[in-house]
């Protein structure tokens, strides 16, 4: 079932390319960097993330590298959400590169930092 979203998802930025490359000729595939929107992301992903990190790390690891993996995700789609309320709506190759770059890297950067921080600790008195 996710699958048909993402194909969904990606149906739709196919489409956003085509109706700027129609408007906007070429200049509608300039990348530009929006450094503005960064604390934005943060602050709307940061609590949620928190309150992530605490829920894992009172469990028991059983699988910490996919465990933190998936946390890592759950956060950056909800930076990725406050994105969405603060930003332009914006359907273009700018999406693919900077939303979905910055979530599949924060999902890599859980996934190899998950079994570090995430030990199954005995507390035997």
């Amino acid at each position: 079932m996710p699958l048909a979203f993402l194909a969904l998802w990606l149906g739709l930025l196919g489409r956003g390319c085509i109706v700027t490359s129609q408007i906007h000729g070429a200049a509608g595939f300039v990348l530009r960097s929006d450094w503005h929107c960064l604390p934005a992301v943060v602050a709307a992903g940061f609590v949620p993330g928190l309150i992530i990190a605490r829920m894992i790390s009172r469990g028991v690891p059983l699988a910490p590298t996919s465990t933190a993996a998936l946390g890592a995700l759950a956060t950056a789609a909800m930076g990725d959400l406050g994105l969405q309320l603060f930003h332009q709506v914006d359907s273009s190759l700018m999406v693919l590169i900077w939303q979905g770059g910055g979530v599949v890297g924060l999902t890599l950067l859980g996934a190899s930092l998950g079994p570090r921080l995430l030990r199954w600790r005995l507390d035997i008195p």
